[in-house]
């Protein structure tokens, strides 16, 4: 369970960060439009 640690830091998991920050992103923008 600790790999999904490792990995999240190494690289992996910042795509799905990335991925979250930009739905983020959007929805706010899109709250703001509306």
């Amino acid at each position: 369970k600790s790999a999904t640690k490792s990995a999240a830091s190494e690289g992996p998991g910042f795509g799905g960060v990335f991925a979250v920050a930009g739905l983020l992103a959007i929805a706010y923008l899109l709250r703001r439009q509306g």
